[in-house]
């Protein structure tokens, strides 16, 4: 567990200056993008180590089983069929 730590702490290190350094002669939107890499690596190595429960699994739950996504879905197909009763009509 302690030489996976420290594995994923090197490799953050080694991110971190390799985008400071592109950073450095790219300017500051390349420093702004290494910046959100390095938070999307962590989100992932949390991820990993969570067993891709803490986003992935969640996010794809909620989408999964989210009534209001139903409720748009149900709304839509209603409507539709309203106005094919109206146009009948």
């Amino acid at each position: 567990m302690l030489s996976l730590i420290l594995s994923i702490f090197v490799m953050l290190v080694v991110f971190g200056v390799i985008f400071s350094i592109l950073g450095f002669f790219f300017g500051i939107i390349f420093k702004v993008f290494g910046v959100f890499v390095v938070i999307a690596v962590i989100a992932w190595l949390i991820d990993l180590l969570t067993g891709g429960r803490l986003f992935t699994n969640s996010r794809h739950h909620h989408y999964r089983n989210n009534r209001h996504h139903d409720w748009y879905v149900v709304n839509k197909k209603n409507r539709h069929r309203d106005h094919d009763e109206w146009s009948n009509f």
